[in-house]
């Protein structure tokens, strides 16, 4: 059964090439001329072969004097081969002799009539090219332009010697080069002679990642992409030999030595090549420790141990770096390895980083480790993070818990204390079992300093415990309940409203701890000042400064016993008024906190409520007496407004008095009517009914003073009489 493989690497292994420098010796060949082109053709057609040459020529139209030539040409073709003769050739180019030649004593010879076929002949001169050639001892192949990359041998791990050991033969060279011949510049028509070479340079070639080393459970072997490759590896290379050529690459080796152990003392998970030792070391996981002996280090923001020897001998001595997370932890091992290798029956030495995945117990030990580390170091935000890490992997909150007692224990000021167990929950709270420590904490700590609160200090005390009341998820009423508990022992229910108001707590929630409005209330109807220290306090110091401004206005000490005055400003009273009326909506959402005082409070509105209506109502006639006519009258008593009639009477009956007898506003409404009757505008029934009228109105003001009684029919009546003074019917 084939085993998985544990990791294949993919490389670049050189192999041998011979480099020679040849001279090829070569026949030049050139075009047929006309003149042996005609020769050939002549001798080609055995028709005329008892014929002499000249006569054919002369026949042709070719004048004696020219055949010299024809007989230069023949010898020349007799002597590069082209043609075969029976005569001595050295007769052929003497005209006296040419003259008695016949067509049959020539013959193409073979390459004759193959150059003749092909139109080229031979010119009689031998020639020389020089051209690179390229043998491989690997494929035995030539080659005139090498494809892959390649260096001198002596460069390659191979070294120069390499050779020296290797069987190959090039004697195949020449034919390789006519079989090639016109790629290296010569014609098909040429004919190679011999060629000749020196010493052919040494090179090393190599291929990209033609090489796979496959190593698995029962050590490694090497993979070629062809069978070529693989056949001459086998034959003459070595295991020795590629462990040198793999430390020959920068990304093969580590930058210090590291040590040598044997492949089947270890426990692996995976493997990785030295050059990407940095890439796994910065992979992602929770905390990083490392020996700091190759340099491993990271820039991002999880937590590492830089220098972590101590952890790392835990699990192996030989360990340069562990990645750890919730799930377990991963060490890294830079090493030479000593592993079997099958293809060459000995031992491979290479350098790998090995990965192996620690056991359970490794991984505890390691943890415990770290925490004991941090227990004893200052609080810094990594430590606090390496613990909450720690204590969720292990399950264990005691350990959280544990540490941060510690910790507390070690400072002076709650202040700090709670400014650590902040720090510390903001780091743990995701730790399963914690916030049931953290209430525990806190709740003793804030139940402590809370006792510490003061008027003096409530303000920075507030700011301290805030952030820890919410921690605690503590309601805000109770929050403020707690604060106020110490206030309220020592200091009044006043000061400890403005304390907490201080602190900017919302108003009703102070006041569900501290009820300070009955004793405003109190004030108020007291007429007892009330310092404006608060808000809340400034509306009831206003309500109270203008309801009194209002009982001085109209003359009352005492709402259940009073007589209100004549003698106010209407205008001031308008306005003091309206602020009370303002100021009395703003308290009145605190009704529920002093009901009693505020039923009592509420006996001043059935004082002050029909002096604004009448004298509302007044100002708004007396502004426009004479647009009071009968129809509005009748209007207001069909709705029941009888107050409005009433008033509307009143304003009317002075108007129209006024004007019958000339008088100025200074004259009251009594006096109008008495003179009106002596001076006999009215009649004493028309004056009595006036004078009700007047008197009812009075009434409506003076609440306090006896009524006078009225219904529909004596509003009628008291109509009747106003619109008859000066004639008015409708």
């Amino acid at each position: 059964m084939e085993l998985k493989p544990i990791k294949k690497i993919k490389n670049s292994c050189p192999f041998p090439m011979l480099e020679y420098k040849v001279d090829v010796l070569y026949n030049e060949v050139r075009k047929a001329s006309g003149i042996a082109y005609i020769i050939l053709e002549l001798i080609q057609k055995s028709a005329m072969g008892s014929e002499k040459i000249a006569e054919v020529l002369k026949r042709f139209g070719i004048p004696s004097d020219l055949h010299y030539m024809f007989a230069k040409e023949l010898s020349s073709l007799v002597a590069n081969g082209i043609l075969d003769t029976r005569i001595n050739s050295s007769y052929i180019d003497n005209f006296k002799y040419f003259e008695q030649m016949t067509l049959d004593l020539f013959e193409l010879t073979a390459k004759g009539r193959k150059m003749f076929a092909e139109g080229a002949i031979p010119t009689g001169q031998e020639k020389a090219k020089t051209t690179p050639v390229f043998y491989s001892p690997v494929t035995r192949k030539f080659e005139l332009v090498c494809v892959q990359s390649y260096a001198p041998l002596e460069t390659s791990f191979l070294g120069e010697d390499f050779l020296d050991n290797v069987k190959y033969d090039v004697s195949g060279m020449e034919e390789y080069l006519k079989f090639v011949q016109t790629k290296v510049g010569l014609k098909a028509e040429e004919m190679i002679i011999k060629i000749t070479y020196q010493e052919p340079k040494k090179l090393a070639a190599k291929a990209e990642e033609n090489l796979t080393i496959t190593i698995d459970a029962n050590g490694m072997d090497f993979g070629f992409a062809t069978s070529d490759e693989k056949a001459f590896f086998e034959s003459y290379y070595s295991s020795a030999l590629m462990s040198a050529g793999m430390l020959m690459k920068d990304k093969y080796k580590f930058d210090i030595s590291v040590p040598t152990v044997d492949f089947d003392s270890l426990k692996i998970d995976n493997l990785y090549i030295p050059s990407d030792a940095g890439k796994q070391a910065a992979r992602p996981c929770k905390l990083f420790i490392g020996r700091g002996v190759h340099g491993y280090s990271r820039t991002d923001n999880v937590l590492r141990y830089e220098n972590g020897g101590t952890y790392l001998d835990i699990l192996d001595e030989k360990a340069e770096f562990a990645l750890l997370d919730n799930a377990g932890c991963k060490y890294y091992l830079p090493l030479n390895v000593r592993i079997p290798c099958k293809t060459f029956g000995d031992v491979f030495e290479i350098q790998l980083l090995v990965e192996t995945v620690a056991s359970e117990d490794q991984f505890k030990s390691v943890l415990q480790a770290i925490y004991l580390d941090c227990f004893e170091r200052g609080c810094s935000a990594e430590s606090i993070q390496t613990l909450a890490y720690v204590a969720t992997v292990l399950g264990d909150a005691e350990l959280l818990n544990k540490y941060t007692l510690k910790k507390l224990s070690e400072l002076g000021a709650d202040e700090d204390r709670i400014d650590l167990l902040l720090r510390l929950n903001t780091a743990f709270s995701k730790c399963e079992g914690w916030n049931a420590y953290f209430a525990e904490i806190a709740k003793d700590i804030f139940n402590r300093y809370v006792q510490t609160v003061e008027l003096e200090n409530i303000i920075f005390k507030n700011t301290v415990l805030t952030p820890l009341r919410k921690a605690m998820e503590m309601p805000e009423a109770e929050y403020i309940s707690a604060l106020a508990e110490p206030l309220k022992a020592k200091e009044s229910a006043e000061l400890v409203y403005q304390a907490l108001d201080s602190a900017s707590f919302a108003e009703s929630e102070i006041l569900a701890v501290v009820n300070v409005i009955d004793i405003y209330a109190t004030r108020v109807l007291e007429r007892t000042p009330i310092d404006g220290a608060t808000e809340l306090a400034s509306k009831f110091a206003l309500f109270s400064g203008n309801l009194w401004k209002l009982c001085d206005m109209l003359g009352v000490e005492n709402p259940s016993d009073y007589t209100l005055k004549d003698d106010y400003n209407i205008d001031e009273f308008f306005n003091t008024f309206a602020t009370y009326s303002k100021a009395q909506k703003e308290i009145e959402k605190y009704k529920a906190y002093a009901k009693a005082s505020y039923e009592q409070l509420k006996r001043f509105d059935s004082i002050f409520n029909p002096v604004q209506e009448v004298l509302s109502i007044e100002r708004t006639a007396s502004e426009h007496p004479e647009k009071i006519t009968r129809k509005f009258i009748d209007e207001q008593i069909s709705r029941g407004r009888y107050s409005v009639a009433i008033s509307n009477l009143l304003i009317k009956a002075q108007y129209d008095l006024r004007i019958l007898l000339s008088a100025d506003l200074s004259v009251q409404a009594n006096e109008l009517i008495d003179e009106a009757e002596n001076q006999g505008i009215i009649k004493r029934d028309d004056a009595n009914r006036l004078h009700k009228l007047r008197m009812c109105r009075n009434g409506l003001q003076h609440p306090e003073k006896r009524q006078i009684p009225f219904d529909k029919a004596t509003l009628e009546e008291w109509r009747d009489t106003v619109f008859s003074l000066k004639g008015e019917q409708n």
